[in-house]
């Protein structure tokens, strides 16, 4: 399946020539990616988002709008395509959010995976922007793993517990045996 989606990432774009067999059949005049949809809304199977987002490290990159609209793209089973004016900072910097939430990737990771396929280099503002993004991320998911921890560590003191009240204690030794089986069965839970 061809893209579905079209997210526009830039707040000014370059004037683009529809080339047909090495020759110029048309020429698009666009001075603001709002003017894309509109002058490209003849194929209505594909949808589109203008973030109208300058290259400027004071910009806000608007995740919570770019994240919707590609997840909405994929969960119709849409393919997106994210470009700005040159491909290398603001598209990149909304391509690199969504590697770093959906594969649990850490911003020089999720830089890394791109710059294997295009050079990109987001702006200082849109990289500080990601980094705490990435910092979000974690804590969001601290507790999935805090209780996923706490299941097994649950699970191993019962097993334990069973354990001792199958075999009563009949000394104190015994019994800081039965302890010790206690507290290595909560160590192992913990990773330690």
């Amino acid at each position: 399946a061809g893209i579905t989606h079209i997210l526009v990432a830039a707040q000014e774009l370059p004037q683009p020539k529809l080339e047909v067999g090495g020759k110029v059949r048309c020429k698009v005049k666009l001075s603001t990616s709002e003017e894309l949809p509109q002058s490209l809304a003849a194929d209505e199977r594909l949808s589109y988002l203008s973030l109208r987002l300058a290259d400027s490290p004071s910009a806000k990159l608007p995740l919570e709008a770019a994240l919707a609209f590609i997840d909405a793209a994929r969960d119709a089973g849409g393919r997106v395509l994210c470009h700005c004016a040159a491909g290398g900072s603001r598209s990149a910097a909304v391509v690199l959010s969504w590697l770093m939430r959906e594969q649990r990737l850490a911003y020089d990771e999720a830089l890394s995976r791109v710059r294997e396929v295009r050079s990109v280099e987001p702006n200082l503002g849109f990289e500080q922007q990601l980094r705490a993004w990435e910092q979000q991320l974690a804590r969001e998911r601290l507790p999935a793993a805090a209780q996923a921890w706490a299941e097994q560590a649950t699970a191993a003191l019962r097993g334990a517990a069973a354990a001792c009240a199958a075999a009563p204690v009949q000394s104190e030794a015994a019994a800081k045996a039965v302890l010790g089986e206690v507290w290595r069965a909560w160590e192992a839970s913990c990773g330690g």
